[in-house]
């Protein structure tokens, strides 16, 4: 039973992602493309 340890958190690691995306991510708004415009050149100093 040494492995366990070993292996349990890489299990409860993908069942909570799942659960997450389940259960939260579904429900969080997609992120909007940023609108076109000027690019900000850097200073010449």
């Amino acid at each position: 039973y040494f492995w366990v340890p070993i292996i349990g958190p890489f299990i409860g690691g993908l069942l909570g992602a799942g659960i997450y995306k389940l259960l939260i991510g579904r429900f969080l708004p997609t992120a909007e493309p940023e609108p076109p415009g000027r690019v900000p050149a850097p200073d010449e100093s």
